[in-house]
């Protein structure tokens, strides 16, 4: 933005969202997957728009997208590593689009980037997403894999100090606290288990982060 601060992939889609709404462009969903900020979930339930999460591969938006088509309905697929599209334009992931639609909300609003981003999270809300990596024997794979396919909420909660609202294992393990969420997915070419991590204060979402490591949340 104007301050050289960096845009997220969902801020930049709850901007175009936000305006789109506005002008009362109907949007029938937005999709993204497990590993993305929820204020794109929070914006969809502001605005009474229908929110799907997917695992993690722009791939798996492209139902959503051909559904929306056939029905002649709008829908929104973003991904936190920066895929974007829409159901009327290509299923694949498109990096011109977005930039093009945010220079038109731009021009057409005759305001900043910086300003656009302060609107969206002073009605979305702040989050802070942060990421990291865990290294594990190759010969305990298949223990890590089962562990995450069978664990429980009730094993889960005596890693936290916040409650464990829900946990989601559609890729991986999502685990879902009173205060944000924690995410652990296995890389499919590297002995490495990927963990990310969101709440609403940076210093949460790295708590959530260390937390999963270091309570031996992972099998070693």
């Amino acid at each position: 933005d104007d301050d050289k601060s960096p845009l997220t992939p969902e801020e930049l889609t709850t901007i175009i969202t936000d305006y789109l709404s506005s002008i009362n462009h109907p949007i029938h969903t937005i999709t993204t997957t497990l590993a993305s900020s929820a204020i794109i979930k929070n914006i969809c339930k502001k605005q009474s728009i229908n929110f799907h999460e997917t695992a993690v591969g722009f791939k798996y938006f492209a139902p959503f997208f051909e559904k929306a088509k056939k029905s002649k309905q709008f829908c929104i697929g973003v991904e936190s590593s920066g895929g974007f599209s829409i159901s009327n334009h290509t299923f694949e992931k498109c990096g011109f689009l977005p930039i093009v639609l945010l220079i038109c909300i731009l021009e057409t609003k005759k305001t900043s980037l910086k300003s656009l981003k302060k609107n969206i999270l002073k009605k979305y809300g702040i989050y802070h997403f942060v990421e990291s990596q865990y290294l594990f024997n190759k010969k305990n794979k298949k223990n890590i894999q089962n562990w995450l396919k069978t664990t429980s909420i009730k094993t889960v909660s005596t890693y936290f100090s916040n409650k464990v609202i829900s946990i989601n294992k559609t890729d991986g393990l999502k685990i879902t606290c009173d205060n944000g969420w924690v995410l652990c997915r296995l890389s499919g070419t590297e002995p490495v288990a990927r963990i990310y991590s969101e709440t609403r204060c940076i210093k949460q979402s790295n708590e959530l982060l260390k937390r999963y490591i270091k309570e031996n949340s992972i099998p070693n």
